[in-house]
């Protein structure tokens, strides 16, 4: 596939691509797939968050394992946080 983009959007992305270390082509395939779901589901909104991006409710029923994948490795971490705090607790009751 080719488009042709604006020079000050593919700046843009150039810069954007940098700054979160990633390709430009696969920054570039992340907006358009997000676009195309964003059509479909006009109401969400792609978030940045500590394990990556995500979306709301509407678009959980209609892409379940995405979401479920994303649940999984917060909860993971999540316990991962918890039992490091509780690790730290025993010792400084020690």
């Amino acid at each position: 596939m080719s488009l042709r983009v604006e020079a000050s959007t593919v700046d843009g992305l150039d810069r954007l691509a940098l700054q979160t270390g990633t390709s430009r082509n696969a920054l570039a395939a992340r907006y358009l797939a997000e676009g195309v779901r964003r059509d479909e589901f006009p109401q969400i909104t792609f978030r940045e968050a500590a394990l990556g991006r995500r979306a709301a409710v509407r678009y959980y029923a209609a892409h379940r394992d995405e979401v479920d994948e994303i649940a999984a490795r917060e909860i993971a971490t999540a316990e991962r946080a918890e039992e490091l705090w509780r690790a730290g607790q025993e010792l400084l009751a020690s």
